[in-house]
């Protein structure tokens, strides 16, 4: 049984990570943290576990042998490092860090420790994209040419409501707005799926309509459109927003030399140049499989798909937008380990 300690109670925690240990029963939810105490105290009596005063407190019970890490931004990366140089496995939250130079320490330190680190990058192991990579991967739809992806919903004070989501707007908190929250998600799955590293990007970073309480727009992006070229020669578009005032929007366009797919949330569709179209439809599940996945890994049982050291290339990516943003240019990403922002 792995004892699971939370640090931070957030909506994640609360949807994701916290229902998911629950449902795995190879894990217990032991212990929580929260910088609003009551939160972790709730959580704590509703569960069986304890609350912890401090993050130092949890991280030196020798009780608890993983953490989730569903913070703000800014605070995976010292977190991550802590954690595993006190001998615990780390699941943490995406963004994995804000700088390039903090994804790398990150993974060093659990090279260091010995533990595992892995980053909730849900869309690798959603059951529509799974089986597009598995499609995509046996050369069905041959030598992949150019990619078109989406997400896009209301933002995140609306996906939480009722509870403060300020930090995402902040810069001080988030580092990044929308292309390091839902941006990083597509460019990681098309890595991911192709096994191929970005080699440039031209990204356009806006802020075009979330505002502070005082009136003013907030000091991170709210949409972001980034032209990106892999290392194979595809070349393709990513667009994220946190504006998008209707039902939301998700998806990818793969589009190959022998055919095409097109992921959906619960739908796949594969199309032939013949005409010919398969469509595969998968059932919505709350599970993302990403805790499952994690504690298999911390058990033995089968390596992660969500390892810290497989995220790196495409957080170098996300930096590349950053800066191609600010330079208002083109970037070329070194295929070294050199930080591409």
């Amino acid at each position: 049984m792995i004892n699971i300690g939370i640090i931070g109670c957030g909506k994640i925690a609360r949807v994701c990570h916290i229902p998911e240990y629950e449902n795995n029963k190879n894990a217990r939810l032991f212990g929580f943290y929260n910088r609003t105490v009551s939160t972790a105290e709730a959580l704590a009596e509703k569960y069986g576990a304890k609350v912890y005063p401090t993050v130092d407190d949890m991280l030196s019970d020798p009780e608890i042998d993983a953490v989730s890490i569903c913070t703000p931004h800014t605070l995976h990366a010292p977190l991550t490092v802590k954690a595993l140089e006190a001998g615990k496995h780390v699941l943490c939250e995406k963004p994995m860090a804000t700088s390039y130079e903090q994804c790398e320490k990150m993974v060093a330190a659990a090279k260091r420790s010995g533990k595992k680190l892995m980053i909730c990058q849900t869309l690798r192991l959603a059951p529509a994209y799974l089986k597009a990579t598995e499609i995509y991967r046996s050369g069905a739809i041959g030598e992949l040419l150019t990619f078109s992806a989406s997400l896009a919903h209301s933002g995140p004070e609306n996906w939480s409501p009722g509870s403060s989501d300020s930090w995402f707007f902040d810069k001080n908190s988030a580092n990044v707005g929308v292309i390091g929250d839902l941006g990083v998600h597509l460019i990681d799955y098309i890595l991911f799926l192709t096994g191929q590293k970005a080699a440039g990007v031209f990204s356009k970073l806006e802020t075009l309509e979330k505002r502070g309480a005082d009136g003013s727009f907030i000091g991170v992006d709210d949409n972001a459109v980034s032209v990106l070229k892999l290392s194979g020669g595809a070349v393709g578009n990513i667009n994220v927003s946190w504006t998008n005032h209707g039902a939301g929007e998700s998806g990818v366009n793969l589009f190959g030399s022998k055919g095409v797919i097109k992921i959906y949330p619960q739908k796949l569709i594969l199309e032939m140049p013949d005409k010919t179209t398969q469509v595969f439809d998968f059932e919505p599940t709350a599970n993302t499989g990403v805790i499952d996945d994690f504690i298999e890994s911390v058990n033995g049982e089968a390596s992660s798909r969500l390892s810290g050291e497989s995220v790196l290339e495409a957080m170098k990516t996300v930096f590349a937008c950053v800066k191609s943003n600010q330079m208002k240019k083109w970037v070329e990403i070194p295929a070294d380990k050199s930080e591409g922002a």
